[in-house]
């Protein structure tokens, strides 16, 4: 067994314990002899794993293009679900949002409302092929 941090877009995603590397999206980077032990959202840039997290920020023109196809649709929600109402307002309130487990968590609220599907959540995640 092995311990590996799965790196997606130079940051570490998650942290696994396995046999051996998985086919999955990311980088498996065996982590058993690096001291100290990187953990999720770690930095990982030329080989060395540091705490510095880099911010990325999502552009609201990246959002709402992405999410062009059911953008009319969340907003007719929005005028009853005060819940999807903050979160259209936060959109339309700045140029750019910084990608982080709030972010994540506010799409996948998206998602559990069925207003968007996970290709629409990765489409929108910095770390996936699909941004």
């Amino acid at each position: 067994m092995g311990l590996y941090a799965i790196v997606k877009g130079d940051v570490v995603d998650s942290i696994a314990i396995s046999d051996s590397p998985l086919e999955t999206d990311g980088v498996w980077i065996c982590i058993d002899n690096v001291d100290p032990k990187p953990a999720r959202n770690w930095f990982y840039k030329d080989g060395v794993f540091s705490e510095q997290i880099i911010k990325v920020y999502v552009p609201k023109t990246k959002i709402t293009s992405a999410l062009s196809d059911v953008w009319a649709n969340i907003e007719t929600v929005a005028a009853t679900d005060p819940e999807v109402q903050a979160w259209v307002t936060k959109i339309n309130t700045a140029d750019q949002h910084e990608y982080s487990p709030e972010y994540d968590a506010d799409l996948d609220m998206l998602i559990g409302k069925e207003l968007i599907t996970p290709l629409h959540k990765a489409k929108l995640q910095p770390n996936t092929p699909l941004y």
